[in-house]
């Protein structure tokens, strides 16, 4: 994935790693970790809330020879379906703006880690911690966007579940969240 740098995972060690990739989709980033060492690698969605079904993700996993395991399921549902601390790793990208309850789905990622939590959301740049309702149709006409945390309501939000944010990867400037409804 060519983005791997913004979000430090191209200098991640992922050697002999579990990995949980939530909201896998096509699986890019559960494929990647694979790629890069991963011992055991999960992606987890829900076929219902995301568009084509699984199909891309069994013909990439196909395509790789990927041991790369899909599971049906929803990150609210994650504390009934993954056991306390049983991935080292797990990613969640590209979903707590689709959320109506962000913080309880952090909550459900810190529930299945062991060590390192990776986030990549809409969000705008600044130490003021809120979230922002947004519009219907407000960021790239996308209905199904919820909500866009603040990088300072990701940092209090971790430290209230007991974790701290290490690194922050790539951010939009200001303006832009606004810039991509034109």
């Amino acid at each position: 994935v060519d983005v791997a740098h913004r979000y430090h995972l191209d200098t991640y060690d992922f050697k002999g790693k579990t990995v949980l990739d939530m909201a896998t989709w096509s699986g890019g980033w559960a494929f990647y970790a694979e790629s890069r060492g991963a011992k055991l690698v999960t992606g987890m969605d829900r076929t219902l809330c995301r568009f084509g079904g699984t199909e891309a993700f069994h013909f990439i996993k196909e395509e790789l020879k990927s041991n790369v395991l899909y599971v049906e399921g929803n990150i609210y549902d994650m504390w009934r379906l993954v056991s306390v601390g049983s991935y080292d790793v797990v990613f969640c990208f590209g979903l707590l703006y689709h959320l109506s309850d962000p913080m309880f789905a952090l909550r459900n990622c810190v529930h299945a880690a062991k060590q390192d939590i990776f986030i990549e959301t809409v969000a705008r740049d600044t130490e003021a911690a809120y979230l922002e309702l947004l519009p219907p149709g407000a960021f790239w006409k996308d209905t199904s966007n919820v909500y866009s945390p603040t990088t300072g309501w990701l940092k209090t939000t971790m430290k209230h579940l007991g974790w701290d944010c290490v690194k922050q990867g790539y951010t939009m400037p200001p303006g832009s969240v606004d810039a991509a409804n034109a």
